[in-house]
């Protein structure tokens, strides 16, 4: 996360994938994973001086996320396999 903090446009259009809870025709809850791209972020925005990352998805939902959970997104993401540093879109 320091890297974050030191070189915040370093993730700039790298991929997340982000899970979102759906419920199916059954009307079970299931999980559909929305890919993302990181496209821009704060510096350091509100009086807490957090950097915020915004993350534009392919369903055209866009969401900003704090330093703790663009990292976890990312982590989360690669774990899932998807290459989050190469070109998908």
């Amino acid at each position: 996360m320091v890297d974050l903090v030191t070189l915040p446009a370093m993730p700039m259009n790298w991929n997340v994938m982000k899970q979102l809870p759906v419920q199916g025709l059954d009307g079970n809850v299931t999980n559909r994973y929305v890919p993302g791209q990181i496209i821009d972020w704060l510096d350091c925005d509100g009086p807490t001086g957090l950097f915020r990352w915004t993350v534009r998805f392919q369903n055209g939902h866009e969401a900003q996320f704090e330093l703790g959970e663009i990292a976890e997104l990312l982590e989360s993401s690669a774990n899932l396999g998807l290459n989050i540093t190469g070109k998908i879109f």
